[in-house]
């Protein structure tokens, strides 16, 4: 049916060690390799990680995007 939803969270970061100069080096491609450093005791190791738990859901959103007719 072409529904979605969407959730909106927030985190306030830590300004000491996300840093906007020089800019800290977000890194959102490895999130998976990120659960490999589970429990989170040497997560600060990897570098570009960012704290992906206790966020606060602010809103979520419905979408109704139904599927396109292919055309040739």
């Amino acid at each position: 049916m072409g529904e979605r939803v969407l959730a909106f969270a927030k985190l306030e970061l830590d300004p000491s060690v996300y840093t906007k100069s020089p800019p800290y080096p977000f890194e959102v491609k490895k999130w998976k390799e990120w659960q490999k450093s589970a429990p989170f005791e040497n997560i600060d190791n990897v570098n570009g990680w960012f704290p992906m738990f206790t966020l606060t859901l602010v809103g979520i959103v419905s979408l109704n995007d139904p599927p396109r007719v292919l055309v040739d």
